[in-house]
């Protein structure tokens, strides 16, 4: 058993078989912090705002309890979760070998803003407890195609190409590389045309997303909408695109985008075993669930120095 404060920021959650989230509202966690540190508002404000809300780790966390009233009642409800924990199957048994999670979007050094190696972020997967990774490089698909025939079940080869509308296009399963430029819709019937599945990632994201400009057009004829997105900021572009999947009933992914090792697994779906295959995915994202944390936006550092260091 652990205590991490920073524990979804940090994008530890997944290094642990389940977590618990003592939560508070707003006004008592100010008020706390001033009597605690003795801070003035604006300071106990400043620390929170450097925190994910706590709306988005009660969602995050496997168990949630409420601290709003008096020691005596914390204690009762944590004896309370205690013992539903310990009493509970699934949890005693470790994770279950019928679920599988997958980040569905990633680079590796074939991108242009990537020096992460291919084995380095499988291996960074596996401990975060992913399953499966894609490999979408931009207008690339070698290393993913090498790493695909090495790691058969691991590896998802896919590509992110950089369309002739300027906005990007993934596509998963795919065989053959796609030249940077193809136009949208020929775009996705080349994806169709080799078996695999057309991904439409950050749909509402300034430039490579065009800032929804192809939004509709796109979500209407690919067959998954990236729904999380942990580079995306601000995350409220992320419930943009959940509202586009549900608009045009679209199965939903969710990718790191991780241009470093670090930020493997800090998106992605969790579904049902299957095969790894475009088929068997598309059925198993129709009863899957999306997790993911925002990214520092520190990491974009990381890959304005690739563009250098190449």
């Amino acid at each position: 058993m652990s205590e991490v404060p920073l524990l979804f920021e940090a994008g530890l959650q997944d290094d642990f078989d389940l977590s618990v989230v003592v939560s508070a509202s707003t006004d008592i966690r100010i008020l706390r912090l001033q009597e605690e540190r003795d801070l003035d508002p604006h300071d106990a404000q400043n620390i929170m705002d450097n925190q994910l809300e706590s709306e988005v780790k009660e969602k995050l966390a496997d168990y949630v309890i409420p601290n709003n009233g008096e020691l005596s009642e914390l204690k009762d409800l944590s004896i309370d979760v205690l013992k539903e924990i310990t009493t509970t199957a699934r949890h005693l048994k470790g994770p279950n070998s019928n679920r599988l999670r997958i980040d569905m979007h990633m680079h590796t050094r074939d991108s242009f803003d990537c020096l992460s190696d291919p084995v380095d972020l499988l291996k960074a997967a596996k401990r975060k407890g992913i399953g499966r990774i894609a490999l979408t490089d931009h207008n690339r698909l070698g290393v993913a195609l090498e790493m695909a025939k090495e790691f058969p079940e691991e590896i998802i080869p896919g590509e992110e190409v950089k369309t002739r509308e300027g906005v990007d296009l993934i596509g998963l399963y795919l065989s053959e590389e796609i030249p940077k430029g193809t136009g949208l819709k020929e775009t996705c019937q080349i994806i169709k045309d080799q078996g695999g599945i057309s991904y439409l990632p950050h749909p509402y994201a300034r430039g490579k997303g065009g800032s929804g400009r192809y939004a509709d057009e796109m979500g209407r004829i690919v067959d998954v909408v990236e729904v999380f997105n942990s580079r995306l900021h601000p995350i409220k572009r992320n419930i943009l695109a959940e509202e586009l999947a549900d608009e045009y009933s679209k199965l939903r992914g969710a990718g790191s985008d991780a241009h470093t090792v670090s930020e493997v697994g800090r998106a992605y779906v969790e579904l049902e075993n299957h095969p790894n295959n475009a088929k068997s995915l598309m059925l198993a994202l129709e009863r899957s669930q999306v997790r993911g944390v925002e990214s520092s936006r520190i990491v974009h550092l990381a890959s304005t120095w690739a563009k250098i260091g190449k």
